[in-house]
């Protein structure tokens, strides 16, 4: 497998083609497009892990096991773009994914493939990316809008050609009219360009692993996309036919890229290893053999099975040497399994971290706020108070003095040494409360 452009040995047993002439390079993927777990590239100046000629962006990160576009938080958005062209006549593409969340009935929105002519991801509404691409769209749809009609089940796999005109609309296009049909990108508008497959896990069962995942078998040539899919659980052998239908010539250089999304509903959106190969000028296409070969590769790589080494004839020391080896490589399989569901678990639980000490930031911030104008607020209602008493107190006097002329008599002195005490016993009283309760 590539892993990051690395290339690794593949294990005895795996299926190899036949050495043909000719015929060997459509075996191989192309290492400047392909990439497979484990990720062991760290960048040295950021410390993270990255994959070469290929750009991530949002919410994106690479992790050992797999390269991560969105976890499951609201509005987040990751995308993974490749820097090298690709001008393929003819290509073959085969996909691991895995879809996964907590939540057992709503969940979204899915992620995207993308083989577009424009090179740099510009993030937007359609699985995190702009509207009105040019190029292929190959959408893994989790999110049944409720607000418009489907003609079909979630979660959907679709695929649509756009030239840059036409607006994605997820919608129902039995119920557009022929003009809305005619400006807008609408999957499953086009025979066989859709099909309805469960490829979303969810953590909640009790067989949840980090193995699941979901296999996709993309093929380009001559004009026409054929997708097949299936599942990785033990059980689920036989790939399913999804999608065969016309996109037309996607001539010159194109990009791929992969991007999803998350809105108020949520999900993890993780790839785990995509392998291209240029079946240019292949007469007859080796779809069974590529891709048995593409997924044996991939599983090799991510459960670190090393090939054995050739052994010459058995003796009792040879068997021995033989089982060993073989029990060795079980062990590592399984380390290999515990690490992905390790940091599996741990991706969840930072991402926790993170989102719990953000509200005890906010709510702080809003205790703050409020002691503030609690503080203000009693102080403005004190002084207010103690103004309006002052204030009748004065024209009260006034109203005396003016009845009684200049003269002063005993009753006013008393009066005004009245005052004065009320004055500083209520600035007194203050002084303590506002130490006591807020100061």
């Amino acid at each position: 497998c590539l892993a990051a452009g690395l290339a690794i040995e593949v294990p005895v047993g795996v299926p190899r083609a036949p050495s043909q002439p000719g015929h060997d390079q459509h075996y191989t993927p192309a290492p400047e497009l392909s990439f497979c777990a484990p990720f062991e590239a760290v960048n040295p100046f950021i410390g993270e892990r990255y994959l070469d000629q290929w750009e991530l962006g949002g919410a994106a990160m690479v992790h050992r096991n797999f390269a991560r576009l969105t976890s499951d938080a609201q509005g987040h958005r990751g995308w993974i773009f490749n820097r090298v062209p690709v001008n393929f006549e003819s290509w073959s593409a085969v996909l691991k994914f895995r879809v996964s969340g907590r939540s057992t009935q709503l969940f979204g929105d899915g992620l995207a493939l993308w083989f577009s002519k424009r090179a740099e991801h510009v993030p937007g509404e359609v699985f995190g990316r702009e509207d009105m691409w040019e190029g292929l769209g190959i959408f893994f749809d989790t999110f049944q809008n409720i607000d418009k009609a489907h003609h079909h089940k979630h979660p959907y796999i679709s695929v649509i050609s756009n030239d840059g005109t036409h607006h994605y609309e997820p919608g129902d296009y039995q119920e557009m009219g022929t003009k809305a049909r005619s400006r807008h990108a609408v999957p499953g508008k086009d025979e066989g360009s859709g099909c309805s497959f469960d490829f979303r896990y969810s953590e909640m069962r009790d067989d949840f692993s980090v193995q699941n995942a979901t296999l996709a078998h993309i093929q380009y040539h001559e004009g026409r996309v054929k997708i097949q899919v299936r599942q990785t659980a033990a059980d689920e052998t036989d790939w399913v036919d999804c999608i065969d239908t016309e996109v037309g010539e996607l001539s010159g250089n194109h990009y791929f890229g992969f991007s999803a999304a998350t809105g108020d509903l949520v999900d993890n959106h993780d790839v785990l290893a995509f392998k291209v190969y240029d079946w240019t000028g292949v007469p007859d296409l080796p779809l069974q053999r590529a891709r048995v070969k593409a997924v044996e590769e991939m599983d090799a790589s991510m459960l670190d099975l090393m090939p054995a080494r050739p052994m010459g004839a058995p003796t009792d020391v040879d068997t021995l040497v033989e089982e060993q080896a073989k029990e060795i490589q079980r062990l590592r399989s399984h380390l290999a399994l515990l690490q992905h569901r390790l940091e599996y678990e741990l991706t969840a639980v930072h991402r926790g971290i993170g989102h719990a000490k953000q509200l005890v930031e906010d709510q702080k911030f809003h205790i703050d706020n409020l002691k503030y104008e609690v503080t203000e607020g009693m102080h403005h209602d004190i002084r207010h108070d103690m103004d309006e008493r002052i204030g009748k107190v004065s024209e009260e006097l006034r109203e005396d003095m003016e009845r009684k002329g200049r003269g002063f008599g005993w009753k006013w002195w008393f009066l005004l040494v009245l005052i004065v005490a009320l004055f500083a016993y209520g600035q007194n009283r203050y002084n303590k409360i506002m130490k006591t309760h807020f100061l």
